[in-house]
């Protein structure tokens, strides 16, 4: 009797498989004896890959090697991608449990008042009744003119624009006074210049 048959002596035969259409993607991935695995490492909480490797079925000449292909099983890609939506489905299956036991601790007298509370908050929490929370942000905006000239500086140069004439100090402008001529109207290419100049007919 080889060594794989005393493991799974010890063991026992491998589980049957769940039916297949309740598995998800990840699962219908796997081959039977890879769903094995992934189902075997969960309900071990996946302390001993070589364990759920015998579980599943898998066979090898000595201990090493079966320690060897169950770790390689355990990190390829597609059985993690398996054991992660498992273990979601495990732990979604737990809620109800989770939540009778989060109450006894509510109600019992096993917890401090303090740790009641925090176990009350967690439960709201999770009902989706958070606590309400307040967040204060202040934003502080400076301007610093040196920079900002030399990047107007920098923009104008690069489209060959005269710096001298946009940035120079703004002068004060020339009032000046219009006087109409007379027969102004006439002039060609004026249309619509008393309305510039204000000028009301």
């Amino acid at each position: 009797m080889g060594q794989s048959e005393q493991f799974r002596e010890l063991l026992g035969t491998s589980d049957p498989l769940p039916a297949a259409d309740s598995y998800g993607p990840a699962m219908r991935r796997l081959n039977e004896r890879q769903q094995k695995f992934v189902l075997a490492l969960l309900d071990q909480g996946g302390r001993n890959q070589m364990r759920a490797a015998l579980r599943a079925g898998y066979e090898t000449k000595t201990s090493n090697a079966l320690i060897n292909l169950a770790s390689r099983l355990a990190h390829t890609p597609k059985v993690q991608d398996a054991i992660l939506e498992e273990s979601r489905k495990r732990a979604g299956a737990t809620t109800l449990l989770a939540t009778s036991r989060l109450v006894e601790m509510i109600e019992g007298e096993m917890l401090s008042p303090r740790d009641q509370l925090k176990a009350i908050g967690m439960l709201l929490d999770r009902v989706g009744m958070p606590a309400a929370t307040e967040h204060k942000v202040s934003v502080e905006h400076s301007v610093n003119e040196a920079d900002l000239k030399a990047k107007a500086e920098r923009l104008m140069e690069k489209y060959n624009l005269d710096p001298s004439r946009l940035l120079a100090p703004a002068t004060p402008l020339e009032v000046v006074e219009v006087k109409a001529i007379e027969g102004w109207e006439t002039l060609e290419g004026l249309e619509g210049l008393e309305d510039v100049l204000g000028i009301k007919s």
